[in-house]
């Protein structure tokens, strides 16, 4: 190539090629370990200056019996060595605890299971008779309103089906008898009720003869809209009734009423009644 070009009478042109420039890097990086690294360690001959040109001097070789300056300088971490078995150890498996002969006692823990609910706290007014003429369907019976005095009287029933059949909510009466003490009209309202509030009907009635703390009776019945009663099942009322002026009964002297029942439970002072015939409970 600079032949050719000197006979063309033209200046050679070399192409510097990448690789070129790869080994002249190469051979920098050698060189500077051939005289700077190794040379520190004395491993370059006739470089060091500490030698003068001379050979490197010759590492020292611990004599027999003595102990190399690393192990014997203040300060040197020796190890000790660990698990050194003897030639005639057992190497069986050692259990190293220590057995005891104390015999397992459980304890058992009470504890209330998730699937158990205390039983409910029954209340009763009067001789308690429930479903005493063993009908398929019975009631219960709890007030809103303990007051001897108040303006408004607030029963609540529960009728449980205990047949294997449905009933017919419209075939249902109850019957609650009371003083009225002070003759005035009156009104009733459904407070709630799980057959429906507008489901539900009353209707006051006054009885011929005052009787045994008793002049009235609101009669709860229930429209075709409520539907039955099915097995097993129940379905609550809770009522309230009061005079047009808002004065005052006694519920002291009221048949049916129970001061003491603040929860559901059986009462013979209140009838019920299916298909028109008394099957709870005893009138006054």
């Amino acid at each position: 190539m600079v032949e050719e070009a000197i006979k063309n009478g033209k200046d050679p042109v070399m192409t510097y090629h990448r690789y070129w420039a790869q080994a002249e890097v190469a051979m920098a990086n050698a060189m500077y370990h051939l005289y700077f690294e190794q040379k520190k360690n004395g491993l370059v001959p006739g470089i060091d200056s500490g030698n003068n040109g001379s050979s490197p001097k010759p590492q020292e070789t611990a004599k027999p019996g003595s102990t190399p300056d690393s192990l014997s300088s203040p300060g040197a971490a020796t190890e000790s060595p660990t698990n050194t078995v003897g030639p005639n150890e057992d190497l069986s498996p050692r259990n190293t605890s220590t057995p005891t002969n104390a015999p397992f006692s459980p304890t058992n823990t009470p504890h209330n299971s998730p699937n158990t609910a205390p039983n409910p706290t029954k209340t009763s007014s009067g001789p308690s008779t429930g479903n005493s003429s063993g009908s398929s369907i019975s009631l219960q019976y709890a007030n809103g309103n303990g007051s001897d005095t108040t303006n408004t009287i607030n029963p609540r029933f529960k009728l449980i089906n205990n047949s294997n059949s449905a009933v017919k909510l419209s075939d249902v009466k109850i019957r609650y008898y009371y003083t009225i003490d002070g003759e005035k009209g009156q009104q009733f309202w459904c407070d709630w009720s799980s057959a429906g509030n507008s489901n539900v009907t009353g209707k006051f009635t006054k009885l011929n003869s005052s009787k045994n703390n008793a002049d009235h009776y609101l009669e709860i019945g229930f429209t075709e809209g409520a539907g039955s009663i099915e097995p097993g099942m129940s379905i609550e009322v809770q009522a309230r009734f009061s005079k047009d002026d808002w004065s005052n009964y006694s519920q002291s002297n009221d048949y049916s009423f129970s001061s003491s029942a603040n929860d559901y439970g059986n009462s013979n002072r209140i009838t019920l009644y299916v298909g028109g015939r008394l099957v709870s409970g005893s009138e006054p």
